[in-house]
């Protein structure tokens, strides 16, 4: 796996607000039952294998730009008929027919160029059909604080960095020049608590190495740092609050 690539294990093991923030959306939508969705970013196909079971006449892909992600995601739902993994980035993925619904779930913050992806995800999408994204909707203050750091910047900068979330006033615009209608935007300050400093470095341990492109040994250490950052001063269970983007938006 390269430093660049996602630990496919540790993403199972510790992404319960991955998978609860796309379920809970998803338990909400008004399938039909026959649609073709798009899901940019599946990750372990967990929340991918959500979705085609609300569709027992249509299909569902979830692409990804990790190899172990998707070798992960289909070993895992080898034997859902109408559910196929892609590898394949937000900014690259090509198809010969449209979709019905398009959904990306904690993903697209890890774009950099959102001009290029939207206007992919225009022209991947079916007259009328609707774009789902939930992504970071800025940066967590206590993390932002740790990436300023003189001794990580040089280090970062010497990577290529993967962080590109966006405020819901520099996304709606990016929406707008795309062609997208709006239906809504909503930011939210999301929080979870964390039982230990462990379980709260575990989460760290998720994104870290592929958004830093820093080494085991350093990825640990920044990731140390963020966790000290996030538990300062709080005694017992740890919150950690960031902002949060909801989106949905139309094809005219």
């Amino acid at each position: 796996m390269s430093k660049k690539d996602w630990d496919a294990q540790q993403y199972k093991e510790h992404s319960e607000p991955q998978q609860e923030g796309g379920q809970a959306i998803i338990a909400h939508y008004p399938f039909r039952g026959d649609e073709v969705v798009l899901d940019i970013g599946c990750g372990d196909g967990r929340t991918t294998a959500e979705i085609a079971a609300k569709l027992p006449d249509g299909n569902v892909i979830g692409i990804d730009p990790s190899p172990a992600m998707i070798t992960e995601a289909q070993k895992s739902f080898l034997s859902v008929q109408n559910l196929s993994f892609i590898q394949a980035s937000a900014e690259d993925f090509a198809f010969d027919f449209q979709f019905d619904l398009i959904v990306s779930f904690f993903a697209l913050h890890y774009v950099v160029d959102h001009q290029t992806v939207l206007k992919k995800i225009y022209s991947a999408l079916k007259p009328g059909g609707v774009f789902i994204v939930v992504m970071a909707g800025g940066d967590q203050p206590e993390v932002a604080e740790v990436f300023a750091r003189e001794k990580w910047k040089a280090l970062i900068s010497e990577q290529e960095m993967v962080w590109g979330a966006k405020t819901e006033g520099e996304y709606r615009p990016l929406l707008e020049q795309g062609g997208f209608e709006i239906i809504e935007t909503v930011t939210q300050s999301a929080s979870r608590l964390y039982d230990s400093k462990e379980d709260l470095l575990n989460w760290a341990l998720v994104w870290v190495p592929y958004v830093t492109g820093l080494d085991e040994e350093k990825s640990l250490q920044f990731s140390q740092e963020i966790v000290e950052n996030i538990a300062k001063g709080q005694k017992g269970a740890i919150k950690s609050t960031s902002p949060l983007l909801y989106v949905k938006a139309q094809k005219l």
